[in-house]
């Protein structure tokens, strides 16, 4: 179930208040404008359906002068387009509803108003202006024979007063004043003599209306907002629960559908319902196990997330997705879910739950070692983690490995003891004695198969961040360094083709000389803007023209750099799109603005990693590459 709110309406007959559940769409006989017509509830919720339609039938027609009949009833219900002459009728028809059968309810006003504390059929019109007189009479004219005698004239005496008189022969004269009630024209008053009265009044006929189509099913229902469901660029939680049910083996399907189209949203049509609304059906093997009923003033949200959802019904990619969870630990789960089947994976890359300088390296061993980043607390494995463990593992542990990356103040001993207890092949923890270190042991487990390797500052998180999906994707290492290159790590970069990722204040001149020295082409490039966000702009500028979609992660600018551990977790899942990272959270820089608009123009699908990015950061980019006039 997503929610437990149960959707209410209701009607109210001329002296009897007819409730369906609680909030009022008459009061004191006066329809309310923009009323919900249509809507459902659960055969388990009917009794009070069921208690109004017994009112409504009660109520009677006590004065008529516009076609119905005195003791008609006042409204007219039918189930299922069969008349309904008693509330026991309908509470039999429920009763008899097998689960997931539903029947329909209609309520149409016949045409009534209360008048002089009376229920009748009919309204009282007067004439507002003069000239409203003379055009009623030639209306009337207009129904005679052209040598007709009965023909009348008109004639304005004042602006408030009409002289009208047969034409043929100026008698039956009367003067009528602005005021007046309507008059029939063609039904003449006379007294016993004979002699010319006037003319009966007019009674308008007041029109018959629907006002209701309420489905009763033998269901579980919600009530939702589309709000809960969708924020016009993204589904929510409760939306991607909805989603991940039809991809688990749910079908969906749409009722009730009352959706106002653009046109008719902006009409001046009073009559327009306040709300779009439309019914969510999820099946398995035919057999109906709930219903959603979504609805909203915003009618534009309401058309979006129908499309939304009608695209995934029949299978097609959502354009924005979200791949989240309630912690970061669960978060790296929806990552490693989007990327590996069951039984997948090789190994398993861990890394401590705020380790991100010890862990912000490992990107490239996950790639070339088939496996996911997870992450860990220090003195327990979070349930889900290991869950995830055992899902992406498979059956077959004893040739699956496991990589600790980062020393035991990160992951300790007796956690990775636990791990060893699984029944991998073998669990092997990555570490250094310090940030540097360990990038560079990362670095010797990729066994020296790489050509190419960035290096960032020890201080570079966000720079890293920005190409560990490209270093993910080639196997190139990220090799973190402090104010001078050590030894170890100048023997390893040493014929390699080096590329720096970060200003001067992150990767010195210094080090930016030594690493030209050694250089395969004596030669480095240095990708570095005025701030992290310029940064992975000049990194998407260089690698990704041409990507098809594109990832988003927290820039670590809000909440700090621990934020960036979604885009660690992240990067092998990018990779093997051959994607980039976007980092933004509250919004883009212009220079992203830029270089998204012109690399990532052929991009139609856009991947949210974890939660607490703007909308506006999405809508922007989505903007900018014109997500959503693709196909």
């Amino acid at each position: 179930m997503l929610s437990n709110k149960k959707r209410s309406m209701a009607i109210v007959m001329a002296g009897a208040t007819v409730m369906s559940a609680a909030a009022p769409i008459f009061a004191d006989n006066t329809v309310t404008e923009n009323v919900d017509k249509n809507y459902t509830v659960s055969a388990k919720d009917s009794a009070k359906l069921i208690e109004e339609v017994r009112k409504a039938l009660e109520v009677k027609f006590e004065d008529t002068k516009a076609g119905a009949n005195v003791n008609d009833r006042v409204y007219d219900i039918k189930v299922d387009n069969v008349n309904l002459t008693n509330a026991t009728q309908l509470q039999n028809k429920i009763n008899s509803l097998t689960e997931g059968q539903s029947l329909k309810v209609t309520i149409q006003d016949k045409g009534h108003q209360v008048l002089g504390g009376k229920v009748v059929d009919y309204k009282i019109e007067n004439y507002k202006t003069a000239q409203e007189i003379v055009d009623a009479v030639n209306a009337y004219n207009a129904t005679l024979a052209q040598d007709s005698d009965n023909k009348l004239t008109a004639t304005i005496k004042s602006t408030s007063t009409v002289e009208v008189k047969r034409a043929k022969d100026s008698t039956n004269v009367i003067t009528l004043n602005v005021g007046d009630q309507h008059l029939d024209f063609s039904k003449v008053i006379t007294s016993e003599d004979g002699t010319f009265e006037g003319y009966e009044k007019s009674y308008s006929d007041i029109e018959s209306k629907e006002l209701h189509t309420i489905t009763v099913k033998n269901a579980d229902l919600q009530d939702i907002t589309a709000e809960e469901l969708f924020d016009g660029i993204r589904l929510t939680t409760l939306g991607r629960e909805l989603v991940n049910k039809v991809k688990n083996g749910y079908t969906l399907t749409f009722e009730n559908e009352a959706i106002l189209t653009q046109e008719q949203e902006d009409s001046d049509d009073k009559d327009k319902p306040e709300k779009s609304s439309f019914d969510i059906v999820l099946s398995k093997a035919n057999e109906k196990l709930e219903t959603i009923s979504v609805s909203s003033k915003n009618h534009k949200l309401v058309r979006e997330l129908h499309k939304v959802l009608t695209d995934v019904k029949d299978g097609k990619e959502l354009k924005v997705e979200v791949l989240s969870g309630d912690s970061r630990f669960t978060t790296a789960v929806e990552v490693s879910k989007e990327r590996f089947k069951d039984g997948e994976a090789e190994a398993i890359i861990l890394v401590g739950e705020d380790a991100i300088v010890d862990g912000l390296a490992s990107a490239p061993l996950a790639s070339q070692k088939n496996a996911p980043i997870l992450l860990s607390k220090k003195d327990s494995l979070p349930s889900e983690i290991e869950s995830e463990i055992l899902r992406v593992l498979g059956s077959n542990l004893s040739s699956k490995k496991i990589y600790i990356v980062g020393g035991e103040s990160k992951i300790s001993k007796e956690t990775e003891e636990k791990l060893s207890k699984l029944g991998v092949s073998k669990v092997e923890r990555v570490s250094g004695e310090d940030r540097f270190e360990t990038s560079l042991e990362i670095a010797k487990q990729l066994k020296d198969t790489f050509k190419t390797a960035f290096v960032v500052g020890g201080n570079g998180e966000a720079d890293a961040m920005s190409i560990s999906a490209r270093a993910a994707q080639f196997g190139a290492p990220i090799i973190v360094t402090g104010n001078e290159l050590d030894a170890n790590a100048e023997k390893l970069l040493k014929g390699k083709e080096l590329e720096i990722v970060g200003g001067e204040n992150s990767v010195s001149k210094e080090v930016e000389d030594k690493l030209v020295d050694i250089d395969l082409n004596n030669k480095v490039e240095r990708l570095a803007g005025e701030n992290r966000k310029d940064t992975n702009a000049k990194v998407i500028n260089k690698y990704y023209a041409g990507a098809t979609k594109a990832y988003v992660a927290k820039d670590g600018y809000v909440g700090g750099n621990g934020q960036l551990v979604d885009a660690l977790t992240a990067a092998p899942l990018a990779a093997s799109s051959k994607a980039p990272i976007v980092l933004t959270t509250e919004e883009l820089s212009k220079s992203q603005e830029e270089v998204v608009e012109l690399r990532l123009k052929n991009a139609t699908k856009l991947v949210q990693i974890g939660e607490g990015i703007a909308k506006n950061a999405i809508e922007k980019i989505a903007e900018k590459i014109n997500l959503f006039t693709k196909n």
